[in-house]
């Protein structure tokens, strides 16, 4: 199962929505499947802000650009920045603000 739980009434629901059509992509099926289940939770608020927070619990192993997923956590922060203003250091991608980093 896929689902997208809206936390707060954030503009992150936008961005949720558009993973969860990456992610039925990447796994066609996984909106329907009842053995799996994939949760994007939108907008939360605690100590730290979270945009989007992703759990994947897989009944088996399925196929990553990088390998094999069974079970994980994913925070993402979302941002609508174009690519020219976002700095790739090592792995990550970092927003650039008003022409500093």
């Amino acid at each position: 199962m896929l689902r997208i739980v809206k936390v707060t009434s954030s503009g992150e629901l936008e961005a949720a929505r558009a993973l969860a059509a990456l992610v039925e992509a990447q796994w066609p099926g996984i909106t329907n499947s009842q053995g799996d289940l994939v949760t994007i939770a939108a907008g939360i608020k605690s100590v730290r802000e979270l945009d989007l927070l992703v759990t994947i619990e897989l009944e088996r192993p399925r196929a990553m650009p990088f390998g094999e997923v069974q079970a994980g956590v994913l925070v993402i922060e979302s941002k609508r920045l174009d690519p020219s203003r976002l700095l790739a250091v090592g792995n990550d991608l970092r927003p650039v603000y008003r022409g500093t980093p």
